[in-house]
């Protein structure tokens, strides 16, 4: 995996100290994070506690940022200089005003490309970080309302699935038709 390049991440370091930003910072293993306890993605970061959350001095090899929480004018501001100043790929997350970054061309597609070239997918996504994975896919799936992939770059995903268990369901089961269909053409 790409790392993020060291005067890329020191620059975003000093951005977290002068402006006393929430973030987390992904290494190979471990991860540095500054977050309020109420963020609903605590829950999600390590919920089974096999990663240590060390501090920001001690991640070697950055691989994903996120900025959290940022004030709209500071969001706006923070995109434009890191877009302009970074070689780093930027994920904007209006809703909730969360920046992801990453090396450039490290991103979901490229990450399943690696793994299975040449194949083709059937992707499920709900947010600005699986654009290009839904955009390359045999068939998408946006979880979510059509405004929302709208927004997030996503123009015409083949079903829209609403985020409750029963659609997501129903949306497997109509989705695994497909990939039946599709392994009958290999």
């Amino acid at each position: 995996m790409e790392q993020i390049a060291s005067n890329d991440f020191q620059l975003i370091k000093d951005l977290i100290a002068a402006n006393n930003l929430d973030y987390i910072v992904d290494d190979t293993w471990n991860y540095s994070a500054r977050v309020s306890p109420k963020n609903k993605i605590l829950k999600q970061l390590d919920p089974e506690h096999f990663a240590e959350n060390i501090s920001i001095e001690e991640i070697n090899k950055p691989i994903k940022i996120i900025l959290l929480n940022l004030k709209p004018t500071l969001f706006d501001s923070l995109y434009k200089m890191l877009k302009n100043n970074t070689s780093l790929a930027i994920i904007r997350h209006q809703g909730e005003n969360n920046l992801d970054l990453t090396a450039t061309g490290i991103n979901k597609y490229t990450t399943l490309q690696r793994l299975l070239p040449k194949k083709e997918y059937i992707a499920f996504g709900n947010d600005a970080n699986d654009t290009i994975l839904l955009n390359h896919a045999y068939k998408s799936v946006w979880v979510g309302q059509l405004d929302g992939a709208n927004k997030s770059g996503v123009f015409q995903p083949n079903f829209i699935c609403s985020p409750n268990a029963n659609s997501l369901v129903s949306i497997i089961n109509r989705v695994g038709s497909l990939s039946e269909e599709l392994a009958r053409e290999k």
